[in-house]
């Protein structure tokens, strides 16, 4: 991960921190360690595609539906409160806007 995003310079040329920092987080791609590396240095880490885009089956994967059922919970909603519960807040709608409900 490149440390030197954190330093943003405003528009008066004065040097300054990143208050929110986009960076891909979803149970595929977690990056544990930027997400760390991002809270000690006082930015927040803002999950960009926490549904992974829909790629490698997320809404099948057995893992989470077994945690949904567990809970009572869908897999958006399982995958939602690990990503916050990971210290990220989240960005992103689901591909079909069917879902989208569901994952509140």
């Amino acid at each position: 991960m490149n440390k030197d995003f954190i330093t943003i310079v405003d528009g008066k040329g004065r040097p300054g921190k990143l208050p929110r920092h986009q960076i891909e987080v979803n149970p595929f791609h977690q990056q544990a360690e930027s997400v760390g590396f991002m809270c000690e240095q006082g930015v927040q880490a803002q999950a960009w595609a926490p549904f992974a885009e829909g790629h490698n089956h997320l809404f099948e994967n057995t893992t989470l539906l077994d945690i949904g059922r567990k809970h009572g919970k869908t897999v958006g909603q399982v995958v939602l409160r690990w990503v916050v519960q990971c210290g990220t807040d989240q960005v992103g709608a689901p591909g079909t806007h069917g879902r989208k409900p569901g994952h509140l």
